[in-house]
């Protein structure tokens, strides 16, 4: 679980939760000012099409949802998050897509 902001189309930040499991990418949001928080978004790892940064501001990721057949990709979804710890976050998805793959 990793603390971050999802960035909208518009720019405007919404603080959130990215949890990386064994197969989903989940994005969890608080609801009021309560202790809980739900699930706004759910992706299969072996969705993940492309994973992209901003070179001048690398903890800007992009996930980017879709299909690939050999040398054509279709992205049909798409999340944008401000994350402190990119790096490590992007790593960890990367490693779980991996081992995914392998079973």
């Amino acid at each position: 679980v990793a603390e971050c902001q999802r960035v909208s189309e518009t720019g405007q930040l919404t603080p959130c939760w990215i949890l990386v499991t064994h197969t989903h990418l989940t994005t969890l949001v608080r609801i009021g000012k309560e202790d809980k928080v739900v699930p706004t978004s759910s992706h299969h790892l072996s969705t993940i099409v492309k994973i992209t940064s901003k070179k001048r501001q690398p903890e800007i990721i992009t996930f980017k949802y879709g299909t690939s057949n050999k040398d054509e990709v279709t992205v049909f979804d798409m999340d944008r998050f401000f994350i402190p710890t990119a790096g490590k976050v992007t790593s960890v998805v990367k490693q779980t897509i991996e081992k995914l793959k392998e079973s």
